[in-house]
């Protein structure tokens, strides 16, 4: 038959090899303290609520190993505040799962083993506080939190964190985080990450680069992270981008050509960074938003890979800007939309840099408003390429500004097409130049006009 339980009036307490655990609300804190690990192992679950809170006061460490994991769970949120902080180290891995962590002081937290911290649940930590638990956990615990453990936090959790704790997050874990979960970061918690967490993301929000990041953590972002990318905040670009060549690379080509300034403040070695994929996309304003050192900066290739319509509203300056050898690069798409003011713009070098092939591509209307000086500077082999078409949209002082040596450079077709009223300015070095069959294609009516002399 079990015996009742009592306490002595001297504060300890005799234990008796049988409990009647029909009478546990009887317990005190000493009383219980008393009791045998077997003792506590016996204690049924649904009877753990019948202690009073005081008398939980009376748990040690090795009797909470020795509870049930039923009983844990049934400990009440009444009951738990009042675990002594030096007992908490009893509860077993095994026992946390079935904890009401919610309940849990700050100085109870404190006390957890990272052992015990690191067996919590996700469903656990979904109910810590994120005005006492969350704040007060210290570093060797927010080091081992793990990702599995924070899968149901919200916005509020996340923020919880102090700057301090931030930091203290491993870079597994932070390399792991959602693109949503990392979105739920202020600015202050942004700006608290370290260097190393901040190169382990392989993906972040545009929030991030809004945040102000130091320079040295802008350029400690991967170039997966950087690639990922879905926008750039402008301001971002209004500031001398720390970004290394790779990181310029790795700039997704769409997000690059949203901001007309995107590129203002880029060196010349970001510019030279530029893929070919990145040019493409790159606009007439973008573009024109530059500076010479930064348009010479230009790879021939990602010249070559600029939209003809990039081109279209640069000023004669500005195209002047490219070198020579840029200029070799040029597409014959790119030559068809060039215009006039363009190409009285360049210097002989630059004119004759052109391809033949793309010579023969610039528009009628251009061809028609080069200065006659200019018409004299494109070489034998670019006036070769000149067609029928080109010759006719030129005017007499044009024709005649072409030198005597290179006129005989004009294929048969283009000598076909030159009309009378071009030919009044040429010399007689100029017919001389022209060979018999080059004669024998001039129209009837310049043969009628000219002077017999000039072909003797």
């Amino acid at each position: 038959m079990a015996t009742t339980i009592t306490a002595t009036g001297t504060g300890t307490t005799t234990p008796v090899p049988t409990i009647d655990y029909t009478k546990l609300a009887q317990l005190t804190e000493d009383s219980l303290g008393a009791f045998t690990t077997a003792q506590i192992a016996a204690i049924p679950a649904d009877k753990v609520k019948d202690i009073p809170d005081a008398a939980i006061a009376g748990l040690r460490a090795n009797q909470i190993a020795a509870l049930t994991t039923g009983a844990v769970g049934a400990l009440t949120d009444s009951q738990m505040p009042n675990i002594v902080p030096e007992a908490i180290s009893g509860f077993t891995v095994a026992q946390i799962p079935f904890l009401k962590a919610a309940v849990l002081t700050t100085e109870q937290m404190g006390e957890l083993s990272n052992s015990q911290f690191g067996a919590l649940t996700s469903s656990q930590f979904a109910t810590l506080s994120d005005d006492q638990q969350i704040p007060a956990l210290n570093g060797s615990k927010i080091a081992i939190i793990t990702n599995a453990q924070v899968n149901g936090w919200t916005e509020n959790k996340f923020q919880a964190l102090k700057p301090e704790q931030v930091g203290a997050l491993s870079t597994t874990f932070v390399r792991a985080l959602s693109l949503a979960q990392l979105d739920y970061f202020a600015d202050v918690q942004i700006n608290a990450l370290t260097t190393d967490q901040i190169s382990a993301l392989n993906t972040l929000p545009a929030g991030f680069l809004s945040a102000s990041l130091a320079d040295e953590k802008l350029a400690a972002l991967s170039t997966t992270a950087i690639g990922n990318l879905k926008e750039i905040p402008s301001s971002i670009f209004l500031k001398s981008l720390p970004f290394s060549n790779s990181q310029v690379a790795s700039i997704n080509s769409d997000v690059l050509a949203l901001g007309d300034d995107n590129l203002k403040k880029f060196t010349d070695l970001q510019i030279q960074a530029l893929t070919t994929t990145q040019a493409k996309k790159l606009t007439s304003k973008q573009l024109t938003g530059l500076v010479e050192y930064q348009r010479q900066a230009f790879e021939n290739e990602d010249v070559a890979s600029l939209s003809a319509n990039a081109f279209k509203e640069l000023t004669g300056d500005q195209f002047n800007d490219f070198t020579a050898n840029q200029l070799q690069a040029l597409t014959t798409g790119q030559v068809k939309v060039l215009s006039a003011v363009q190409l009285n713009a360049l210097d002989v070098s630059q004119l004759q840099a052109i391809s033949d092939i793309d010579v023969a591509a610039i528009s009628t209307s251009a061809i028609a408003d080069l200065y006659s000086n200019q018409v004299a500077n494109f070489s034998s082999s670019q006036i070769k390429s000149l067609t029928p078409k080109q010759i006719q949209a030129m005017d007499a002082e044009q024709i005649a500004s072409i030198a005597p040596e290179n006129i005989s450079s004009l294929s048969i077709a283009a000598i076909a097409s030159l009309k009378t009223d071009q030919m009044d300015h040429l010399t007689i070095e100029h017919y001389r130049a022209f060979d018999t069959t080059q004669i024998a294609a001039l129209s009837t009516s310049v043969i009628e006009k000219v002077d017999k002399d000039f072909f003797k």
